[in-house]
């Protein structure tokens, strides 16, 4: 056929058909990109608002063991002591047990927060890996690009 164009790729002409489909499938790539960097933008800024509670929270935790519990652990000792409860050792060792548990758990439930946090990007991860499964499929099977697009393109745009 004289009358279509050619574009020699790697030293092969390739028709104009084909070309305006490689065109359609660039463009489709990009779109998909762009549609995916949003995505992630979005889980980001989830996660980073669903994660600023519990951080504080943890912060804040850590904080007041480290300046506030020493002074309060070593007077609570001291009471034990005075009541004739049990011995110095004893006492020192009873309150630091008991308070260390305590601020292990604390952490814990923050720690576990944290952790649930993470999950949007879950969204993400599901949405790339339809794209990719949509672009393996279009490039192994050819045919129209426009009317095999996914039908959640469309929530993002």
């Amino acid at each position: 056929m004289v009358h279509q164009k050619t574009l020699t790729f790697f030293g092969v002409e390739v028709p104009d058909t084909l070309q305006g489909s490689l065109t359609e499938l660039g463009s489709d790539v990009l779109s998909l990109a762009e549609l995916q960097a949003r995505l992630a933008r979005m889980d980001l800024d989830e996660t980073v608002k669903e994660a600023r509670l519990p951080a504080v929270g943890l912060v804040a935790g850590l904080v007041v063991l480290l300046c506030c519990v020493p002074i309060a652990l070593v007077g609570l000792a001291e009471l034990l002591v005075w009541a004739g409860w049990l011995p110095r050792f004893g006492a020192y060792l009873a309150v630091a047990v008991a308070f260390a548990l305590l601020a292990g758990l604390t952490s814990w439930l923050c720690l576990r927060s944290l952790a649930r946090s993470g999950r949007a990007f879950d969204r993400s991860r599901q949405e790339l890996r339809r794209n990719l499964d949509w672009i393996t499929r279009v490039v192994s099977e050819g045919g129209s690009l426009r009317l095999r697009q996914p039908q959640h393109w469309m929530r993002y745009r």
